[in-house]
């Protein structure tokens, strides 16, 4: 009899687990829709005030990491 005691609540709880998750899901998911939504209107609102996405200019190439001294001047430098 302990047994078949053990295995109902065991399955209670699975049961109540799984309800519980289906809930907090289900508010999860609202929340998300509604903030989804708000976001949404708030892009709206900002692209018809011409507040759209600033156009950047293209980055210029990267310049040379190194380069090698000029000979002249390490000998300019070293008579100093």
């Amino acid at each position: 009899m302990n047994n078949i005691g053990t295995t109902v609540a065991k399955v209670a709880m699975l049961a109540g687990g799984a309800v519980l998750g289906a809930v907090l899901a289900r508010v999860c998911d609202g929340w998300i829709a509604a903030h989804s939504h708000t976001q949404s209107e708030y892009d709206k609102t900002r692209y018809a005030q011409g507040l759209g996405a600033v156009v950047l200019p293209p980055i210029s190439p990267p310049q040379a990491p190194f380069q090698a001294p000029n000979p002249e001047q390490q000998q300019y430098n070293e008579h100093e």
